[in-house]
């Protein structure tokens, strides 16, 4: 059981990550807001594109040391993992993974935008840039980020439970861990990355059609999102059952049957790559209407 200096180290530890982490936010902030020309519009679109594409890089990396700082540190103290031990590494966790920070700080991010070209004496309206869409992009992105992170160490945390219980071979069962998390997120990963640039690619087509929606653009739109919902709910259904089974192995009880149709991960996974392409199909259908058009 862990005492209350041990949670405190813990806790200092992973105050340095985080510190580092905000430091990180920051930087990327300036790095983007300072290559904006006031002249130019391109500049400002690719700096908001960019921004939600490189903060959930960053997040990607924090959230694994993280987990990495709380393992190594449980490891090092040699304690036996009780429920409340793990419940309370867990909403430590949770605080240092908080979404409010990134939320806040995307709109620093267009504040600062909006200084930037205040110095030049012009304003700028960044909803012709669509920034409230790469904000929802952020947004589901962060989130999906987040939960996966702590699935992660909730799994991470009943390993080393079991190897200080002396209920299951360490090194086996962590490694075995390991990959199907990296598996699971590698694949979720190229969803995510999908669904986004078909949304990505919906605006590039607002744009050629001077913001004009029409019905097949709608269905696009609806099908990248419902994709990308698609993938927090797969994400919630990992967990779902990793937490099951789990449990099942720590009481020695069966390990639930997942084997049904509406229990696989591949299911959900599946329909999120099948939302894609048919939100593909209707943005083709719809740059062939365009293209009739202008011609």
């Amino acid at each position: 059981m862990l005492d209350q200096k041990q949670i405190e180290l813990i806790d200092r530890k992973l105050n340095q990550v985080h510190e580092v982490h905000v430091g990180q936010l920051l930087n990327i902030t300036n790095r983007l807001v300072g290559q904006i020309e006031p002249n130019s519009n391109a500049t400002i679109a690719n700096c908001i594109e960019a921004f939600p594409r490189e903060t959930l890089t960053a997040v990607n990396g924090y959230g694994d040391e993280i987990g990495q700082k709380i393992t190594d540190t449980v490891t090092a103290l040699n304690v036996i993992l009780g429920k409340n031990d793990k419940d309370r590494l867990i909403a430590t966790v949770e605080r240092y993974l908080e979404e409010s920070l990134y939320e806040k700080r995307f709109q620093v991010f267009l504040d600062s935008i909006q200084r930037k070209i205040g110095q030049y004496g012009k304003t700028v309206d960044l909803q012709q840039y669509r920034a409230d869409i790469q904000k929802s992009l952020h947004d589901v992105g962060i989130r999906n980020m987040i939960r996966s992170k702590v699935v992660k160490v909730q799994n991470e945390l009943e390993v080393l439970s079991w190897r200080s219980s002396g209920k299951a071979n360490f090194e086996e069962i962590r490694a075995q861990s390991r990959k199907a998390e990296v598996e699971a997120q590698h694949f979720r990963k190229h969803l995510i990355g999908l669904n986004t640039g078909g949304v990505a690619f919906i605006i590039v087509i607002l744009q050629l059609s001077k913001f004009s929606l029409s019905i097949l653009t709608i269905n696009s739109l609806v099908c990248f999102v419902s994709g990308l919902i698609g993938t927090m709910q797969s994400t919630d259904l990992a967990k779902t059952k990793a937490l099951k089974r789990l449990e099942a192995l720590k009481q020695g009880t069966n390990i639930p049957d997942f084997s049904k149709y509406n229990d696989r991960n591949q299911t959900v996974d599946r329909n999120s790559l099948y939302l894609f392409l048919a939100g593909a199909f209707f943005e083709v259908l719809e740059l062939i209407r365009l293209w009739s058009e202008w011609n």
